[in-house]
Protein backbone atom coordinates (compact mmCIF):
# COMPACT_ATOMS: atom_id res chain seq x y z
CA UNK A 1 0.00 0.00 0.00
CA UNK A 2 1.19 3.58 -0.90
CA UNK A 3 0.00 7.04 1.09
CA UNK A 4 0.97 10.77 0.80
CA UNK A 5 2.16 11.38 4.42
CA UNK A 6 3.67 14.72 5.08
CA UNK A 7 4.03 15.40 1.10
CA UNK A 8 6.12 11.68 0.43
CA UNK A 9 4.95 8.58 -0.49
CA UNK A 10 5.19 6.18 2.61
CA UNK A 11 4.85 2.51 1.28
CA UNK A 12 4.31 -0.13 3.80
CA UNK A 13 2.46 -3.44 4.29
CA UNK A 14 -1.24 -4.01 4.76
CA UNK A 15 -1.87 -7.48 6.22
CA UNK A 16 -5.99 -6.96 6.95
CA UNK A 17 -6.86 -6.09 2.85
CA UNK A 18 -8.75 -2.72 3.46
CA UNK A 19 -7.68 0.89 3.42
CA UNK A 20 -9.39 4.49 3.29
CA UNK A 21 -8.51 7.58 2.17
CA UNK A 22 -7.27 9.00 5.47
CA UNK A 23 -6.02 9.12 8.65
CA UNK A 24 -2.75 7.40 8.05
CA UNK A 25 -2.63 3.56 7.96
CA UNK A 26 -1.53 3.19 11.16
CA UNK A 27 -3.69 4.91 12.91
CA UNK A 28 -6.55 2.82 11.58
CA UNK A 29 -4.30 0.07 13.08
CA UNK A 30 -4.42 1.03 16.31
CA UNK A 31 -8.16 2.13 16.26
CA UNK A 32 -8.88 -1.61 15.78
CA UNK A 33 -7.97 -2.54 19.37
CA UNK A 34 -11.44 -0.53 19.89
CA UNK A 35 -13.30 -3.20 18.03
CA UNK A 36 -11.80 -6.73 19.57
CA UNK A 37 -15.43 -8.08 20.55
CA UNK A 38 -17.02 -7.16 16.99
CA UNK A 39 -17.83 -10.68 15.38
CA UNK A 40 -20.64 -12.53 13.01
CA UNK A 41 -21.08 -15.42 16.43
CA UNK A 42 -24.21 -14.53 18.16
CA UNK A 43 -23.46 -13.32 21.68
CA UNK A 44 -25.04 -15.38 24.56
CA UNK A 45 -27.68 -13.64 27.01
CA UNK A 46 -25.98 -11.98 29.97
CA UNK A 47 -27.12 -11.92 33.72
CA UNK A 48 -27.44 -8.55 35.05
CA UNK A 49 -28.53 -8.36 38.82
CA UNK A 50 -29.93 -11.80 38.45
CA UNK A 51 -31.64 -11.07 35.25
CA UNK A 52 -31.39 -12.43 31.92
CA UNK A 53 -30.46 -10.41 28.90
CA UNK A 54 -30.72 -11.33 25.73
CA UNK A 55 -29.47 -9.88 22.38
CA UNK A 56 -32.50 -7.34 20.86
CA UNK A 57 -31.96 -9.43 17.53
CA UNK A 58 -29.70 -11.24 14.96
CA UNK A 59 -26.70 -9.41 14.14
CA UNK A 60 -25.67 -8.05 17.97
CA UNK A 61 -22.12 -9.66 17.39
CA UNK A 62 -21.56 -6.93 15.60
CA UNK A 63 -23.61 -4.52 18.16
CA UNK A 64 -21.31 -1.21 18.45
CA UNK A 65 -19.41 -1.27 14.71
CA UNK A 66 -19.51 2.43 13.69
CA UNK A 67 -21.91 2.89 11.13
CA UNK A 68 -21.32 6.24 9.87
CA UNK A 69 -20.01 7.42 6.69
CA UNK A 70 -15.98 8.41 8.35
CA UNK A 71 -12.92 7.23 6.55
CA UNK A 72 -12.21 5.65 10.77
CA UNK A 73 -15.75 4.08 10.39
CA UNK A 74 -15.73 2.70 6.88
CA UNK A 75 -12.38 1.26 7.58
CA UNK A 76 -13.85 -0.86 10.13
CA UNK A 77 -16.34 -1.84 8.63
CA UNK A 78 -14.72 -2.92 5.80
CA UNK A 79 -12.12 -5.28 8.10
CA UNK A 80 -15.15 -6.63 9.61
CA UNK A 81 -17.37 -7.57 6.58
CA UNK A 82 -13.91 -9.00 4.72
CA UNK A 83 -12.83 -10.81 7.45
CA UNK A 84 -15.92 -12.70 8.24
CA UNK A 85 -17.51 -13.19 4.92
CA UNK A 86 -17.73 -17.25 3.77
CA UNK A 87 -15.69 -17.30 0.22
CA UNK A 88 -17.49 -18.10 -1.97
CA UNK A 89 -16.78 -21.39 -4.73
CA UNK A 90 -15.60 -19.74 -7.85
CA UNK A 91 -15.19 -15.93 -9.34
CA UNK A 92 -18.53 -15.13 -10.22
CA UNK A 93 -20.17 -15.77 -6.68
CA UNK A 94 -17.19 -13.98 -5.49
CA UNK A 95 -17.69 -10.99 -8.05
CA UNK A 96 -21.30 -11.08 -6.24
CA UNK A 97 -20.29 -11.41 -2.57
CA UNK A 98 -17.52 -8.46 -3.03
CA UNK A 99 -20.68 -5.99 -5.13
CA UNK A 100 -22.48 -6.78 -1.51
CA UNK A 101 -19.25 -5.95 0.83
CA UNK A 102 -19.23 -2.68 -1.66
CA UNK A 103 -22.56 -1.49 -1.39
CA UNK A 104 -22.55 -1.08 2.37
CA UNK A 105 -20.37 1.96 1.56
CA UNK A 106 -22.51 3.42 -1.12
CA UNK A 107 -22.86 7.37 -0.10
CA UNK A 108 -26.27 8.66 -1.32
CA UNK A 109 -26.24 12.43 -3.03
CA UNK A 110 -26.83 14.59 0.01
CA UNK A 111 -25.88 12.59 2.39
CA UNK A 112 -22.78 14.54 3.17
CA UNK A 113 -22.17 18.07 2.69
CA UNK A 114 -19.85 20.70 3.18
CA UNK A 115 -22.10 23.37 4.74
CA UNK A 116 -25.44 24.20 4.38
CA UNK A 117 -26.79 26.39 1.37
CA UNK A 118 -27.21 26.02 -2.28
CA UNK A 119 -23.68 26.12 -2.52
CA UNK A 120 -22.07 23.23 -0.38
CA UNK A 121 -20.33 20.14 -1.92
CA UNK A 122 -22.21 17.14 -1.89
CA UNK A 123 -19.80 13.75 -1.92
CA UNK A 124 -21.60 10.78 -3.62
CA UNK A 125 -20.05 7.52 -4.35
CA UNK A 126 -19.77 7.72 -8.39
CA UNK A 127 -18.81 4.98 -9.17
CA UNK A 128 -17.73 1.79 -7.32
CA UNK A 129 -15.52 -1.52 -8.88
CA UNK A 130 -14.28 -4.59 -8.39
CA UNK A 131 -11.37 -6.32 -10.58
CA UNK A 132 -11.03 -9.82 -11.26
CA UNK A 133 -7.01 -9.99 -12.26
CA UNK A 134 -7.69 -14.11 -12.87
CA UNK A 135 -9.85 -13.27 -15.45
CA UNK A 136 -8.62 -10.47 -16.54
CA UNK A 137 -12.68 -8.98 -16.36
CA UNK A 138 -13.03 -4.66 -14.51
CA UNK A 139 -16.84 -4.89 -13.07
CA UNK A 140 -18.41 -1.30 -12.48
CA UNK A 141 -21.89 0.23 -11.17
CA UNK A 142 -22.31 4.26 -11.25
CA UNK A 143 -24.27 6.19 -9.28
CA UNK A 144 -26.92 6.54 -12.21
CA UNK A 145 -26.63 2.78 -13.14
CA UNK A 146 -26.04 0.35 -10.54
CA UNK A 147 -26.49 -2.68 -12.41
CA UNK A 148 -22.83 -4.40 -12.25
CA UNK A 149 -21.20 -4.06 -15.76
CA UNK A 150 -18.01 -5.82 -17.27
CA UNK A 151 -14.92 -4.56 -19.21
CA UNK A 152 -13.58 -7.85 -20.31
CA UNK A 153 -9.68 -6.91 -21.12
CA UNK A 154 -9.10 -9.96 -23.13
CA UNK A 155 -10.85 -8.15 -25.71
CA UNK A 156 -9.42 -5.14 -25.93
CA UNK A 157 -6.03 -4.56 -28.03
CA UNK A 158 -3.73 -2.64 -25.87
CA UNK A 159 -1.08 -2.54 -28.90
CA UNK A 160 -3.48 -0.08 -30.47
CA UNK A 161 -2.17 3.61 -31.18
CA UNK A 162 -3.95 6.42 -29.21
CA UNK A 163 -6.47 6.76 -26.52
CA UNK A 164 -8.92 3.83 -26.05
CA UNK A 165 -12.28 4.73 -25.14
CA UNK A 166 -15.49 2.63 -23.49
CA UNK A 167 -18.69 3.92 -24.20
CA UNK A 168 -21.11 3.45 -21.21
CA UNK A 169 -24.64 3.35 -20.76
CA UNK A 170 -26.25 5.21 -17.94
CA UNK A 171 -30.04 5.67 -18.66
CA UNK A 172 -31.36 3.73 -15.35
CA UNK A 173 -32.75 0.33 -16.85
CA UNK A 174 -34.55 -2.20 -15.14
CA UNK A 175 -35.50 -5.36 -16.02
CA UNK A 176 -39.05 -6.16 -16.60
CA UNK A 177 -40.67 -8.85 -15.25
CA UNK A 178 -43.51 -11.07 -16.53
CA UNK A 179 -46.22 -12.87 -14.03
CA UNK A 180 -47.26 -15.92 -15.29
CA UNK A 181 -50.89 -16.98 -14.37
CA UNK A 182 -50.69 -20.62 -13.35
CA UNK A 183 -54.33 -22.19 -13.43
Amino acid sequence: MIEPINGKLVASDDPYGVLTNSPPFDWHVNNLGNYVKLSPIEPAPIKVFGQTVSPISTGAGFLGMPGDSTAPSRFIRALAYTSTIVPAKNADENIRLAEHVLHNFDIPRGSIRSSAGENALIELTQWSTIGDLENRRFYFSTYDYQNLRILDLKTINFDRQGVITVKVNQKLQAEKISLGVSN
